[in-house]
């Protein structure tokens, strides 16, 4: 006893962590009854709680059995999981050998199509594993193949709502908003049957108008029947039947050109309930024999069925009851071999109808009997369907419901993570303009030392220039002063030189020099220009200019260097100042 107290305990601890564990593999398994066994045992789980005591009495026996048998349940039910796991990807690698992307997944769509009615869950599951391949392939056209089946599933399990989602998705996936092709136009042909399933006939006939216009530019015509034919059983639905019977004839004239007597039937059919609705029996009679006469042909005995149940309520309506009597009973017994229970009810109710109205009131009581015990029977299937589609509806609203919370989560996750990036951001850039300020701010003051002691040394360095000026220039005034010789000095010093040198023995290219000519070589050896040379003799500078040239042809050189070259070398230089 003491064991199973132990078991107890820890079973009552760890039940939130057991819960959490079914709720993940749930949301990986995916599966309706996965869902409600998920509920199931969270209300075991969480049903009241036993005494204090445990195990002291048969309700607290109950519950520790009640959990136990959970605890079990959730095994299998992961076993289960597992197995689906490993035959999905079995089934997947049967199709390794197509080495195109796109046709193996084509290709493994198709078998999953044929186990779908066998093992719903394993089909979902292959098809949810396809398209995550098709996706990290980029195989476009195979990804519009998982959509389209796994649409095709959810509206096999009356998912109308999932079902129409899917194949939205499966023209999203290689269309990009561009224009769309004929396999597309198929898609939304589908789309159209559900929105007229579900009662959306505004929806419904604008899907199948965009169909019909995709189909028209393909030049598909049979498909363009099709479309025609789907447009005209909403219209008639709609009880618009001009505009029914519009697209009712368009189409039949198509399938007579290509021949195509199935769909014709079909038509044919249609357009006499359209004209049977309208009380126009001669023209509804007319396309019921002609639609009942191409069935008979091709041999289908379904369509032969539905046409005769047709035919017999227009003999009925039309008060030809004995006719509708007759066509009826054939009708019955092709239903019967079929199984046909809706067609059954239908024909009972049109056999008592008729009778009624022939007076025969105990056959119509018996088959108005046989039409009730028929119209429960269906009545029950309708109910248990409506129920099943109901279920599917609530969990999936609860799946989507679970789903929206989590992506709330993960945004709100996302949201906080952003904002501590942003203010991580934010930290470092502040941070890294401070840097660059402060490496800036010591980069100028480093700047603005240097350039101070560069200016300090600058003002240093000219104090210094302009002492040495100032000592300069009162040196120079000093010796200006002492060198202020009057003209006639310098005149009387200029002849003294001339004649001292013209004493000393001298080439005779300068005893050629005249005293003039003499006067400006002095000076030019002394390195002043023709200006200087012009104003310190009160001449013009072209008289100097002529001097020159007659001191370079009597010396024979060619230029100023030259000249002053042979005036160093006889000392021509010093006294003329």
């Amino acid at each position: 006893m003491s064991s199973l107290r132990m078991i107890f305990v820890i079973l009552k601890d760890y039940k939130n962590r057991i819960t959490h564990i079914y709720t993940v593999i749930y949301k990986k398994q995916k599966g309706i009854t996965f869902f409600k066994d998920f509920i199931l045992l969270r209300n075991v789980l969480y049903s009241p709680k036993p005494n204090k005591k445990p195990l002291n009495n048969l309700m607290n026996q109950l519950y520790f059995i009640k959990v136990i048998a959970a605890i079990a349940f959730l095994f299998s039910h992961f076993q289960s999981f597992a197995q689906f796991e490993t035959k999905a990807d079995s089934i997947i690698a049967l199709y390794d050998s197509i080495p195109d992307n796109n046709k193996r997944i084509i290709a493994i769509c198709k078998n999953v199509q044929t186990i779908v009615g066998e093992n719903m869950e394993l089909g979902i599951t292959v098809t949810n594993k396809v398209i995550k391949i098709a996706k990290e392939k980029k195989a476009l056209e195979g990804l519009k193949m998982g959509y389209m089946t796994l649409g095709g599933i959810s509206y096999f399990k009356a998912d109308y709502d999932r079902a129409i989602e899917y194949f939205y998705k499966a023209i999203d996936s290689t269309s990009n908003n561009q224009k769309l092709t004929a396999k597309d136009a198929k898609i939304l042909g589908n789309i159209g049957v559900i929105y007229k399933k579900q009662g959306n006939l505004s929806k419904a006939l604008s899907v199948q108008n965009r169909a019909l216009k995709v189909f028209e530019n393909e030049q598909d015509s049979l498909r363009v029947s099709i479309s025609l034919t789907n447009i005209g059983e909403i219209y008639r639905v709609q009880q618009d039947y001009e505009q029914a019977l519009i697209a009712y004839k368009k189409s039949a004239l198509i399938k007579q050109a290509l021949g195509h007597q199935a769909g014709l039937g079909i038509v044919y059919n249609n357009m006499g309930l359209c004209y049977s609705e309208q009380k126009d029996f001669k023209q509804a009679e007319y396309y019921l024999n002609q639609a009942y006469f191409i069935e008979q042909k091709i041999g289908n005995k379904v369509r032969i069925t539905e046409t005769q149940l047709d035919l017999a309520n227009h003999y009925y309506l039309s008060k030809q009851y004995l006719k509708s009597i007759g066509i009826a009973d054939t009708a019955l017994i092709t239903s019967k071999e079929l199984g046909l229970k809706r067609n059954l009810s239908d024909l009972y109710h049109i056999l008592s109808q008729n009778y009624e109205a022939l007076g025969q009131h105990k056959e119509a009581l018996h088959h108005h009997q046989l039409f009730f015990e028929q119209r429960e029977a269906l009545l029950n299937e309708d109910i248990n369907e409506k129920i099943a589609e109901m279920d599917v509806k609530y969990e999936t609203a609860q799946r989507e419901k679970e789903i929206e919370r989590q992506n709330f989560e993960l945004k709100t996750q996302e949201v906080e993570l952003e904002k501590n990036k942003l203010l991580r951001n934010t930290f470092a850039i502040v941070l890294l303009l401070s840097l660059i300020i402060v490496y800036f701010l010591y980069r100028a003051n480093r700047q603005n030392k240097q350039i101070a002691n560069l200016m300090k040394g600058h003002n240093l360095l000219i104090e210094k220039r302009n002492t040495a000026l100032e000592t300069i220039n009162n040196n120079t005034s000093i010796e200006l002063e002492k060198l202020q010789i009057a003209l006639e000095d310098k005149e009387k010093i200029l002849t003294n030189i001339f004649e001292t040198k013209q004493a000393v023995e001298m080439p005779p290219e300068l005893l050629k020099l005249s005293k003039r000519e003499m006067e400006v070589l002095s000076y030019l050896a002394l390195g002043w220009s023709d200006q200087e040379i012009s104003d310190k003799l009160f001449i013009s500078k072209s008289t100097t200019k002529t001097h020159l040239r007659r001191i370079y042809s009597k010396l024979l050189v060619k230029s100023r260097t030259e000249a002053v070259n042979i005036a160093h070398k006889y000392d021509l230089i010093g006294s003329s100042v």
